[in-house]
């Protein structure tokens, strides 16, 4: 990098963020409005059949995209810009390759898979298409912010989502009552098929390169541990559902399912703030600004921790306006999932830092043995205590998958990992009590609501002060 193309990132470094977290939220305001009336209109089992097939259309891209999204980072960094925009093109082709390997095996064996899944045939189908456009639709997502448009980012993922959502909704209205899943999964096979049409126009037009073997070789080593890293993560997430149901009771599933999705408000925050990082945090490793990463990476993990405080703090009132009163029981879960949250969150600094040195390997073996520690432990600790033991299994899984991944980057691959405990230690003591306290109810409703506004206003000072987000 350059003095130049320094100056410039560092001068827009907070207009990319903020377009970041604003695509973000956006996106997941978007979900979290029109879920209650998607589900209402649709009904409960109808509901549960769209769900269903958003899920195993997302294995699928993961599968037979082969996570080839997940390399741009590091070509971002290693490729001329000429080589970048080929191995971009390249790489798209070899995913939509697979894609269409895929595509054509679901339609050969479509009847069988149907009885397989327990689906109509014609959902088979549209779930093939839903996977290729899933995959197209991270690829481009993974491109722009590799590449800091954060505007573009922003205009076609909130473009997208909304002409899938108006184009659901006048298909479900048109559907007969008894199948109208068939609208909503039709309006979304069909938004994703176009922009995924979009996608591989816009890349292929400018890449002009569709086969490069010395590109896919560089490639799939980095991609491959990838698909089984995020196919882990599926499990790790999941895995808690299913052994509840077959422990306790599918009114227990429906409680943990909404405390889950609800807590995961702070997963899409971090995940903004996530993308952004990375991003800056591979220029600046690239170039050896040290001080700077160590600087910016302290005021993340404080803004961080006192987001994540301030959701502890408020969640229960908020929980029980969004909720119906007969899943009030799982605001007391909240708090315990958040820290497994906060332990992604940590975990994510060890695990930029491996991808970063291609250990991809590395980072799929990690969420592989968290996934398995959470099986284990969701089976004792479910039949001990319930939906509170599932809550408490996930946590600890985070927290052994972070212990893995900083003793890796620290102790085996050392290079220039700039992140010791110390740093996150205090942060974490505090924000661990708090959410304990809160899942308790140990602190009256005044207290943490004063405690989470003067916080906010602590926080935004310090960013006015710094004029910096990170």
């Amino acid at each position: 990098m350059n003095k130049k193309r320094r100056t410039g990132s560092e001068k827009n470094q907070n207009a990319i963020i903020s377009l970041n977290v604003a695509s973000t939220i956006i996106l997941q305001g978007l979900t979290f409005f029109t879920t209650p009336i998607f589900s209402g209109i649709l009904g409960a089992e109808n509901y549960g059949i769209t769900s269903l097939c958003y899920t195993w259309a997302i294995i699928a891209a993961t599968i037979f995209g082969l996570k080839t999204e997940s390399t741009l980072s590091v070509a971002r960094i290693e490729l001329l810009e000429n080589q970048y925009i080929r191995y971009q093109s390249s790489v798209l082709s070899l995913s939509v390759l697979f894609l269409a390997i895929f595509m054509t095996g679901t339609a050969v064996f479509s009847n069988y898979l149907a009885e397989l899944l327990s689906l109509p045939v014609i959902l088979i189908y549209l779930i093939a298409i839903q996977a290729y456009g899933i995959f197209c639709t991270n690829f481009i997502n993974a491109k722009f912010v590799c590449e800091f448009k954060a505007g573009k980012n922003l205009f076609v993922s909130v473009g997208f989502s909304l002409f899938n959502i108006i184009l659901s909704y006048i298909l479900i209205q048109i559907t007969p009552s008894d199948i109208n899943y068939l609208g909503r999964v039709l309006g979304q096979a069909i938004a994703y098929l176009l922009f995924a049409l979009g996608v591989c126009t816009v890349v292929f037009k400018k890449g002009k390169l569709f086969v490069n073997k010395e590109y896919w070789k560089y490639c799939l080593p980095l991609a491959l541990p990838m698909v089984f890293h995020s196919l882990s993560n599926i499990l790790l997430s999941h895995s808690d559902k299913v052994m509840l149901q077959m422990i306790t009771s599918k009114a227990d599933v429906g409680i943990y399912s909404l405390a889950c999705s609800f807590s995961a408000v702070l997963s899409t925050i971090w995940n903004a703030l996530n993308n952004s990082w990375v991003a800056f945090y591979y220029e600046f490793t690239k170039e050896k600004l040290y001080r700077e990463i160590k600087k910016k990476a302290q005021n993340y993990i404080e803004l961080f921790t006192v987001l994540a405080i301030g959701f502890v703090l408020l969640e229960t009132e908020v929980f029980h306006i969004y909720a119906n009163h007969v899943y009030w029981t799982g605001a007391n879960l909240i708090p315990i999932l958040a820290v497994g949250y906060y332990l992604v969150f940590m975990y994510s600094f060890p695990v930029n830092f491996e991808f970063y040195y291609k250990r991809s390997k590395t980072i799929a073996a990690g969420t592989i043995g968290a996934a398995v520690c959470n099986i284990l432990l969701n089976y004792f600790m479910i039949k001990q205590w319930g939906m509170s033991g599932a809550a408490w299994a996930t946590m600890i899984a985070h927290g052994l998958q972070f212990g893995f991944h900083h003793i890796i980057s620290r102790y085996v691959i050392k290079k220039d990992y700039l992140f010791d405990l110390g740093m996150f230690a205090p942060y974490f003591i505090i924000f661990f009590a708090v959410a304990i306290l809160c899942s308790y109810d140990a602190i009256s409703w005044k207290l943490r609501w004063g405690t989470g506004i003067l916080l906010g206003v602590f926080e935004i000072g310090r960013m006015i002060k710094r004029r910096s987000i990170f």
